[in-house]
């Protein structure tokens, strides 16, 4: 009898409960929380279509969508999936940068592949050099893997697409299209 209370005791324990994401709000430095306490997120957030089934899956790892994620159809069916990863792994070949609330996401959805990057410091914006050479990080760990050609790079104010051919030749071009509320830019 022992042996069985102790299997069933572990299996409950290592089963994380899922959080509905009509329970979590972004805050400050897109983190997110779960409403009405100072708690981050930690765990597996789902999403839900009206008939109860499982829209989308995503884990949190103290408030930033760190791990694998997925996005079914009304069917069950899986229509895209990836995985996100800390920034923070790149201030080690990028030295005195900060990445501390800054993400990476792995987008898959049939055979095209793409990669988004929040990234949680205005100043990084302004300095395009430091951008590219973060691209190339990225373009280095995954463009080869999934064939991903362009990194979209954002936050609140800014949205950057940085093509792989921009990071490897000093050549690049700067285009520049400011919007009411975000400005986008394309490095190529």
């Amino acid at each position: 009898m022992r042996p069985l209370l102790f299997i069933t005791l572990l299996l409950l324990t290592a089963c994380k409960s899922q959080i509905d994401i009509d329970t979590i709000e972004q805050r400050e430095h897109s983190l997110s929380y779960i409403k009405g306490t100072d708690k981050l997120v930690d765990g597996e957030v789902i999403r839900k279509f009206e008939n109860g089934r499982i829209a989308s899956r995503e884990n949190y790892k103290n408030g930033k969508a760190i791990g694998n994620w997925y996005s079914y159809g009304f069917d069950g069916e899986t229509v895209s999936y990836g995985y996100g990863i800390d920034a923070k792994k790149y201030e080690k070949s990028l030295t005195n940068l900060d990445f501390t609330h800054s993400f990476l996401s792995i987008n898959i959805e049939g055979s095209f592949a793409f990669a988004t990057l929040y990234l949680d410091n205005q100043k990084y914006f302004d300095e395009p050099k430091i951008l590219l050479k973060l691209s190339k990080e990225v373009f280095d760990d995954y463009s080869t893997k999934y064939k991903i050609d362009d990194l979209l790079i954002y936050d609140k104010q800014n949205e950057y697409t940085i093509s792989k051919s921009a990071t490897l030749s000093d050549n690049y071009k700067i285009d520049t299209v400011s919007g009411k509320d975000k400005k986008t830019i394309f490095i190529k």
